[in-house]
C-alpha cells in the first residue's frame, strides 16, 4: 500500500478572488469556461477536477495552481 495526497479547490482564495475581484461564481465559472453548475460541483467536491480546467482556472485568474488546491483533510489514509 502507499500512502496518497488527495486534492480540492481551495474555497477561501477563490472566494477571496471573487470578492476582489466584485465577480460572481456564475461569471468566474464563465471565465474558466465551464458552466456554473460544473463549477460549484468543483467547488464543492462532487466532481474530480481535470488537470486541464485546473489550468485554465489558474489561467483565467492569473494565479498559480498552488494557490487553488489545498489538501483534502483525512489525506493521510493508507488506500
Amino acid at each position: 500500500m502507499r500512502a496518497t495526497t488527495d486534492y480540492v479547490l481551495n474555497k477561501k482564495a477563490i472566494r477571496h478572488y471573487m470578492v476582489e475581484h466584485d465577480m460572481s461564481q456564475k461569471q468566474l465559472a464563465k471565465m474558466c469556461g465551464t458552466s456554473s453548475a460544473t463549477f460549484s460541483r468543483y467547488l464543492n467536491g462532487h466532481f474530480k477536477l481535470p488537470l486541464r480546467v485546473l489550468f485554465n482556472m489558474a489561467n483565467a485568474m492569473k494565479m498559480d495552481v498552488n494557490e487553488l488546491v489545498v489538501e483534502k483533510e483525512g489525506h493521510d489514509e493508507l488506500r
